[in-house]
């Protein structure tokens, strides 16, 4: 098949990234033909097939594009398909099976089920369905992180479970169950036995890849597009590859980058090739590539927005790794603490497009509130910087917080004091920064109440006494205003009166360098408050330098009239011997 110029820019691109395939691009998908059959032979067999597997293993694509293709081929069935989401798995199963009845009629089937899951029997025949059903329940693990705090969630999970058994295994049922879940949750399931009797009975876990399964997923797709790739990069991929479960949707993803790049060159006599592998990163860097690509296309309000949103889907497990945390449309606001719901969506959209696929749920499907949010590959954590930063970020902002519901439980249980100085001033800054709202708290710790309370009490406590401490000081500097003003002018008082007594009364003395260095300082700027001290203290000043100064003078006239006394005995004693 040969493409012509004008139509390459049209060409589709037959690798989905981390996009899941669909029925309709079944003809896309290659690789896993023979565990298709062995879960249809499974599921005709018992009525109820899990497949299980790691995130990114594929696990819908596989149910999508082989296994409902392939038990088309052996049934005529109708198939229900939806997932459980965070809050209602017993109303979506109702909306999705009897989706033309009205909202009246799956009330009053929802109200039934809940008393009585065998009354689905009764209303599900009314509908004259000549098909065999088949019910397929993606993401079956959403059942195990429920927002508990709906009323009678744990009710209706319980019905869910007992009515999906029932279904796959009575005889007045012919329903075909599927279900695909993580492999980690699978010990959940051990709290409801009938379900746990039927995974030991009929479950498929989604092996690894050969070498050969894998150089179908890359040269099938690229034959149907009439492409060629050049035995050196299919080579580098297989030799490159370590065929782990994850590293199979990012093969995806750099391959769909890789050929983008080669349909933007618009070179149709080149087939693809190392360069343009390398152009966008390969199988370990296109990922964060691609995602730091539609960050900086963001505006900034959209980038402050997008870190709220990653870090609200992400948690700190037992072992302190960050791990991906799916959670509902309503639960990520509560937590992110964004109060416009539509900025949170336009975010979640550009991230979830179809050529972007960064953010789950997909451009397929419209987001609700109840829809789930989450990262599609969670190798992205690891892998863009930028998001590892935020993980760091909101690592160290757990256990900050941690520690200071720790502080606070002390202090509750007369362990411990207040927060005082510089480890209050570090919390204050923490929640300057972090913002944390009450949803974000309580997943780390119950008690964000008493942890906040306890951080604003210990904030109250310390401004008062800083309040305190500061009046003291103020009025510790005015008083040692007043004392060094008053000990200034006692000294001028005592400087002048030195002068004074070595000055004679036929001349004035000259200015010495000092009075004329003191005339040329510029005046005291003195407190109003202290004004009528300073005056006290220089009246008082003037009145001893005035006492001085009469004492000298009576001195001086004593010490002439004694000369003159004395002048005058002389005088009067020469003329007694004149005569």
């Amino acid at each position: 098949m040969k493409t012509s110029t004008i139509e390459l820019t049209r060409l589709e691109n037959p690798f989905l990234g981390l996009h899941p395939f669909s029925v309709e691009e079944a003809h896309l998908y290659y690789g896993r033909e023979k565990h298709a059959e062995h879960v249809v032979s499974q599921l005709i067999e018992h009525r109820f097939s899990a497949i299980l597997g790691e995130s990114g293993t594929g696990k819908s694509s596989f149910v999508f594009s082989s296994v409902l293709p392939t038990l088309e081929c052996k049934i005529n069935p109708i198939t229900y398909i939806f997932s459980p989401g965070t809050h209602g798995p017993l109303k979506k199963l109702i909306n999705e099976v009897f989706k033309k009845e009205n909202d009246e009629v799956r009330l009053a089937i929802f109200q039934s089920l809940l008393i009585d899951v065998t009354s689905f029997f009764e209303y599900y025949y009314r509908l004259n369905i000549s098909k065999t059903p088949v019910m397929y329940i993606d993401q079956f693990e959403e059942l195990f992180t429920y927002d508990l705090q709906f009323n009678a969630m744990d009710l209706e999970i319980a019905k869910f479970v007992e009515l999906i058994v029932l279904l796959s295994t009575s005889p007045l049922s012919d329903f075909h169950i599927i279900i695909t879940m993580h492999s980690d949750f699978i010990e959940h399931c051990a709290d409801y036995p009938t379900l746990t009797y039927r995974l030991n009975q009929s479950q498929f876990l989604i092996p690894k890849m050969t070498k050969e399964e894998v150089v179908t997923t890359i040269t099938k797709p690229l034959e149907w597009s009439g492409v060629k790739i050049t035995d050196e990069l299919l080579q580098f991929l297989i030799v490159n590859l370590d065929y782990s479960q994850n590293q199979l949707p990012l093969l995806q993803h750099a391959m769909m980058r890789t050929f983008e790049h080669w349909r933007n060159n618009q070179k149709l006599s080149e087939p693809l090739q190392l360069e343009h592998y390398f152009a966008v990163g390969g199988i370990n860097e296109s990922l964060p590539n691609h995602a730091q690509e539609i960050f900086d296309g963001l505006e900034d309000n959209q980038k402050e927005v997008s870190e709220k949103i990653f870090r609200s889907i992400i948690t700190v497990n037992e072992e302190g790794e960050i791990v991906s945390n799916p959670c509902s449309l309503y639960r990520l606001i509560e937590i992110s603490g964004i109060d416009d719901i539509r900025q949170i969506i336009e975010v979640i959209d550009i991230f979830r497009q179809r050529e972007n696929a960064i953010l789950s749920p997909l451009d397929n499907s419209t987001i609700y509130e109840t829809s789930v949010i989450g990262i599609a590959h969670e190798s992205l954590i690891n892998s863009w910087p930028l998001l590892k930063e935020w993980t760091q970020k909101e690592k160290e902002s757990i256990q900050t917080y941690l520690k200071l519901a720790k502080t606070a439980e002390k202090f509750q249980n007369r362990k411990g004091s207040r927060l005082k100085e510089y480890e209050l001033q570090s919390f204050i800054k923490w929640k300057e920064e972090q913002q944390p709202t009450y949803d974000w708290g309580v997943k780390y710790h119950p008690s964000y109440e008493r942890t906040m309370e306890f951080l604003s009490f210990s904030e109250k406590v310390e401004n008062r006494i800083q309040e305190r401490m500061k009046r003291n000081m103020n009025k510790r500097i005015h008083t040692t205003k007043i004392c060094v003003v008053s000990f200034l002018l006692f000294g001028s008082a005592l400087t002048a009166l030195y002068f004074y007594q070595n000055t004679t009364s036929a001349a004035p003395p000259e200015k010495t360098e000092v009075l004329r260095t003191y005339e040329r300082t510029e005046p005291l700027i003195i407190p109003r408050e202290d004004h009528i001290k300073i005056q006290r203290a220089t009246i008082i000043a003037r009145m001893q330098k005035k006492r001085s100064l009469t004492a000298m003078r009576k001195k001086s006239q004593s010490a002439k009239k004694a000369r003159e006394y004395t002048e005058t005995i002389s005088f009067a004693e020469q003329n007694n011997k004149e005569d």
